[in-house]
């Protein structure tokens, strides 16, 4: 039988004693919790542990509770201390009061401990329950009384629950957006999988501490290809681990260079030129994610042909572009040249009409110049240009 972790809880002077094991969840230990303490409410609370000499520790999400049940049983900790810190609602027009009132009352451990009894920000607190069982709805911002527990929402949060505990949840974009959402899923949540079944038509993934849990896991889900909509619909599925998850070491290593690319596409989007470096700031910044170097250069180039489109797919199109040209310009200067041997693309030349004509008018020299292509495809980009008569530039041809 495995043994119970008990967890020390502290509010407001008052220890309470609660047993968890690697079946239970965040959301349970939080139900406990508030049966506890009948005055708090789950969106009310943070909490602060301190576990193998490591002072507060956040413990909001479950990624961190079983990273928390890891480390304990790696570690024989048998008995963990958690502080429950409150948060309060905060009307925007006081947020500078409030501050000073937060921080008037941060003694060493950092974390500022408050008389929930006073009226704070307006008279949010226990001389007025009626507004208190009213102020912790989702759309209200709150401000963390404890300052070491502030984190910034990430828009990585959205995933810990992409893949809902229910059979009949369907993904329009078939097997491929299965796989991505069960990886930014599995991310998320800090836990790793493996297929036993992958195809186009069904999927079967299990946990990967499956076969190192006596019993095992018991994590699982199942989705299959819908013949009439091909859609992918989720037909049988436990999203409840047994096991203990494992640390965020090596949590993106499912998530490739197209899931990143789709990540960062309007960022590539506003900026065509960004880095690799930039990328990886980002990912950090928004997904806290590390991600090496290769893989922000590979999510950039499939960024940009995404929004551009690819370089051969460009190349190909010269044959209609000059088509295109002599058909709408008539009179105009196209020549187009393969290479003899491999007949891949060698230069092309283009003059038009308009332009050629346009020279008449202009100081009989010409000006040629040139530039290099710094794509993938490299190459040189050389053209020729004149003075009119107001000593304004005219174009003539590119090549």
């Amino acid at each position: 039988m495995e043994a119970a972790i008990i967890l020390s809880v502290k509010y407001k002077g008052e220890c309470k004693l609660v047993s968890v094991t690697s079946s239970n969840s965040f959301s349970n230990f939080v139900s406990q919790i508030i049966g506890k303490w009948v005055e708090l409410h789950e969106h009310q609370i943070s909490c602060l542990c301190t576990v193998g000499g490591m002072i507060n520790c956040c413990l909001d999400y479950e990624v961190d509770f079983r990273n928390l049940l890891l480390f304990c049983h790696h570690s024989n900790v048998k008995i963990v201390a958690v502080d429950l810190c409150p948060k309060i609602r905060v009307d925007q027009s006081s947020i500078g009061t409030t501050t000073a009132h937060v921080q008037s009352g941060i003694r060493n451990q950092g974390c500022a401990r408050v008389d929930t009894e006073k009226v704070v920000s307006g008279g949010v607190g226990h001389d007025h329950p009626e507004v208190l069982e009213n102020v912790y709805p989702r759309d209200i911002p709150y401000y963390d009384v404890c300052p070491n527990l502030k984190k910034k929402p990430l828009l990585s949060d959205a995933w810990a629950n992409i893949i809902e505990e229910c059979v009949g949840q369907q993904f329009v974009g078939g097997a491929v957006e299965f796989r991505k959402e069960l990886i930014k899923y599995s991310t998320r949540n800090g836990f790793s999988f493996k297929y036993i079944r992958n195809d186009r038509r069904y999927i079967h993934a299990v946990c990967t501490q499956e076969v190192y849990v006596e019993g095992g896991c018991g994590w699982f889900i199942k989705a299959r290809r819908q013949n009439v909509t091909d859609h992918f619909e989720i037909s049988k599925a436990n999203l409840i681990h047994r096991c203990l998850g494992r640390l965020e070491g090596d949590q993106c290593t499912r998530i490739g260079s197209n899931i990143t690319a789709e990540l960062v596409e309007q960022n590539v989007k506003n900026k065509p030129t960004i880095s690799g470096r930039e990328i990886i700031d980002t990912i950090k910044e928004s997904y806290s994610l590390d991600i090496p170097y290769w893989k922000a250069w590979r999510a950039v180039e499939g960024a940009r042909d995404r929004i551009f489109g690819s370089y051969d797919e460009s190349y190909d199109q010269l044959r209609w572009y000059c088509t295109a040209i002599q058909r709408t310009n008539p009179g105009s200067v196209v020549i187009l040249e393969p290479n003899e041997e491999t007949h891949h693309f060698e230069r092309v030349f283009i003059a038009f009409k308009a332009c050629v004509d346009g020279f008449r008018f202009c100081r009989p020299m010409l000006f040629i110049d040139g530039t290099f292509m710094k794509g993938r495809a490299k190459g040189t980009l050389l053209s020729a240009t004149a003075k009119d008569g107001n000593n304004g530039n005219e174009t003539l041809l590119f090549d």
